[in-house]
C-alpha cells in the first residue's frame, strides 16, 4: 500500500532533494499540497496500482522543470509513463544488475514466488512485479520457459511484449541462465535454513 509519505519520498528522490522524516514532512507543506499528496497516494492504491511510483515521478520531472504537487495527477505524466514503459519493456537487453535487482525485489526462490497469487488482482505476483518494472523480463521468460508459471489468456496480455518476441528473449535468457540459476539457488538455500 502506498502512503502519502511514500509519494512525498518518491517526489523528493526524483528531484535529488533531502527527505525529512514522516513526522516532519507534514509540517513543511501547505494544506493544499498535503491534500494533493494524499489524493495521489489514493490514486496509486487504486487506479494507478500497476504504475511504478518512482518512474512516474521521473516522468513528471522530465515534462516540467517546475514539477510540483499540483501536477502530480496530470494526464500528460501518464502518457509519458506509458511511452517510457513501452520502450523499457520492448528493449531486449539485460545486465547483471537487472537480475540482482529483480531477485532483491522477489526476496525468495522463483519456485516459491511463482506460486503466490496476488489477492487483490487474482494474478501471479510475478506478473504484478513485471508490470511495475520491479522484475525484469528475462526473469519472467526464465519462469515461463521452465514452466514455473502458467497463466490464462487474460494474463498473456500483460506479458505481450515478451510473448511477441519470445524467441529473442529465450536466446537472451540462455546467456544468463546459469547466473539466474545461481541466484535462485542462493535464495532456495536461505529458505531451507
Amino acid at each position: 500500500m502506498i502512503t502519502p509519505y511514500d509519494v512525498y519520498c518518491a517526489f523528493n528522490k526524483a528531484r535529488n532533494k533531502r527527505v525529512v522524516s514522516e513526522e516532519k514532512y507534514r509540517n513543511r507543506l501547505s494544506e493544499k499540497n498535503l491534500l494533493q499528496i494524499d489524493r495521489t497516494a489514493m490514486y496509486f492504491n487504486t487506479v494507478y496500482s500497476n504504475i511504478d511510483l518512482n518512474m512516474y515521478m521521473q516522468c513528471g520531472l522530465k515534462l516540467w522543470k517546475t514539477f510540483n504537487q499540483s501536477r502530480f495527477l496530470d494526464e500528460r505524466i501518464i502518457e509519458e509513463y506509458k511511452q517510457q514503459d513501452k520502450r523499457y519493456k520492448r528493449s531486449i537487453k539485460v545486465s547483471k544488475d537487472d537480475i540482482d535487482r529483480s531477485f532483491e525485489y522477489i526476496g525468495m526462490s522463483l519456485n516459491e514466488y511463482c506460486s503466490i497469487i496476488s489477492s487483490s488482482y487474482k494474478d501471479h505476483l510475478i506478473i504484478s512485479g513485471y508490470i511495475k518494472n520491479k522484475i525484469h523480463s528475462v526473469i519472467v521468460v526464465y519462469c515461463i520457459y521452465n514452466r514455473l508459471i502458467r497463466f490464462d489468456d487474460l494474463h498473456r496480455d500483460y506479458v505481450y511484449n515478451i510473448l511477441n518476441n519470445y524467441d529473442e528473449w529465450v536466446s537472451l535468457m540462455y546467456k544468463w541462465e546459469d547466473y539466474i540459476k545461481q541466484k535462485n539457488e542462493e535464495y532456495r538455500n536461505e529458505e531451507e535454513r
